[in-house]
């Protein structure tokens, strides 16, 4: 019998989660079931954006706005793009210029003074790190420039690229930066930003993308493997007390693909999806 009212309760509780019946967001007195903010990585990409089926149609037809951290040279070659999605209503973000990490900044410059990384001494990999940092920096504020030129505004937020950075750099970035990273990275109380940061939340589709474009998943297999991955991602949040959710995906045709199916199973949970600028109160 005990084991009978122990399945009951079980089910009950996940039939209860999928209702969208778990409360998640206080906004003054107002209470929110789940607060999703899209947010996507790389682009802008004219082949996943443009058209009937692309990304900003989707995005318009239900009516959610989105923020799009674009690497410089991508917004350079492709300045309508930028501009697209503003008018969209959605917000232009910075990804740097070059989309490289300070690491691989560090590699970059040694491969050009023809050495080998993997023989080089500590010392001289510390040297070509900081010198890391230094292009990184510079690469960071060229992206910044490329975007401001477009829009014709100062690019508020920024994501560094796989989030590498470390405390230095993150201390010398500009303090008006509301930088996205997620937990565990940096510690913004040492060097405050003008606002107070949220974290992202890694969606794990890079790796899915990898093998699709690789040809080990189909589309279809792909498609299906992001449902099943986000859908968990959300659940195990929510386990925590863990109810905003700032995802960031990679501007990618099998992550819109796989986010118009995701986005109505999302908005019949009465999940509020939410601008980045929203749950900044900006």
């Amino acid at each position: 019998m005990h084991f009978f009212v122990r399945a009951a309760a079980f089910v009950f509780t996940v039939m209860f989660f999928l209702s969208g019946e778990l409360c998640s967001e206080v906004h003054g007195n107002e209470t929110q079931r789940g607060v999703l903010v899209l947010t996507f990585d790389d682009g802008p990409r004219r082949e996943v954006l443009m058209g009937p089926n692309g990304l900003l149609a989707l995005l318009s037809r239900e009516q959610i706005h989105a923020a799009f951290f674009v690497q410089g040279w991508q917004a350079h070659k492709n300045p309508d793009l930028v501009r697209e999605i503003i008018h969209e209503g959605h917000l232009v973000a910075n990804h740097t210029y070059g989309h490289a990490t300070p690491h691989e900044w560090a590699r970059i410059l040694a491969r050009k003074d023809k050495k080998d990384w993997k023989t080089l001494k500590d010392g001289a990999k510390s040297a070509y790190m900081e010198k890391g940092k230094e292009v990184f920096l510079a690469d960071a504020e060229r992206g910044r420039k490329t975007i401001e030129s477009i829009v014709g505004y100062f690019p508020l937020f920024m994501r560094p690229p796989k989030w590498d950075i470390d405390q230095n750099i993150y201390c010398r970035l500009p303090s008006r930066y509301i930088v996205q990273m997620i937990p565990g990275i940096v510690d913004d109380g040492v060097c405050p930003k003008d606002i107070q940061p949220r974290q992202d939340v890694n969606t794990g589709d890079y790796e899915v993308i990898k093998r699709y474009v690789k040809g080990t998943l189909s589309r279809d297999a792909a498609i299906h493997m992001l449902g099943v991955q986000w859908r968990k991602l959300l659940m195990d949040r929510e386990a925590r007390g863990l109810h905003t959710h700032i995802l960031v995906f990679h501007e990618h045709a099998i992550v819109a693909d796989a986010l118009r199916i995701l986005i109505p199973e999302w908005k019949k949970r009465r999940i509020h999806f939410a601008s980045l600028t929203e749950v900044y109160g900006l």
